[in-house]
């Protein structure tokens, strides 16, 4: 898409949510996301209750002072009782969590863990290391009228649980990006 094309898609993104959007960040697939998506099939294969999606996807993150719609594609892993764990490739050659969301019926059941130590060993199988990762904590899981609250500093601390450092923002400014190095630094 050229930039009159994604000046229309955010005209009619604020027509249709009410929504005003500063920018379109759009990532490419990068080597570590290619590779993930070759090896997701079979790594499914042994599940009986967990089911994957691959799909392009536009996401709107609020950054603190501003909302960014992200175009990326996706891989996403589904538990029967709608919740899910999705990732997308990042700018760089990593991957980005882009979505966490645990079933209102069963929080503080550790389906959220169960979650993510799904999605490290589907890494850790099929690259042979995790790779480094990155997500947006925002105060929330969705966007606009579909929002579910979650506090950005329990969500900091959720995925400080996994070695998730902070890199940019604070609580304080509604926006939290963190990261997670890659197993081959972490062993260093």
């Amino acid at each position: 898409m050229n930039q009159t094309e994604d000046v229309e898609l955010l005209e009619i993104l604020k027509n249709e949510t009410g929504i005003e959007i500063k920018k379109v960040i759009r990532i490419e697939d990068n080597s570590v996301f290619n590779e993930l998506l070759k090896g997701v099939e079979d790594y499914t294969k042994s599940f009986t209750t967990v089911r994957y999606t691959r799909m392009a996807m536009n996401s709107i993150v609020g950054t603190g002072d501003e909302n960014v719609l992200k175009i990326q594609n996706s891989i996403s892993f589904h538990f029967p009782d709608s919740s899910m764990i999705r990732i997308s490739p990042d700018e760089n050659d990593g991957i980005e969590i882009t979505r966490v969301f645990v079933n209102p019926n069963h929080h503080r059941v550790g389906l959220g863990t169960k979650l993510m130590e799904l999605i490290l060993h589907f890494m850790e199988n099929t690259l042979g290391y995790i790779p480094t990762i990155q997500l947006e904590c925002t105060g929330g899981i969705g966007f606009g009228q579909h929002q579910i609250q979650m506090p950005i500093l329990d969500q900091m601390k959720f995925f400080v649980k996994f070695d998730f450092e902070m890199v940019q923002g604070s609580s304080h400014d509604g926006y939290v990006k963190m990261k997670r190095k890659s197993s081959n630094d972490l062993a260093v």
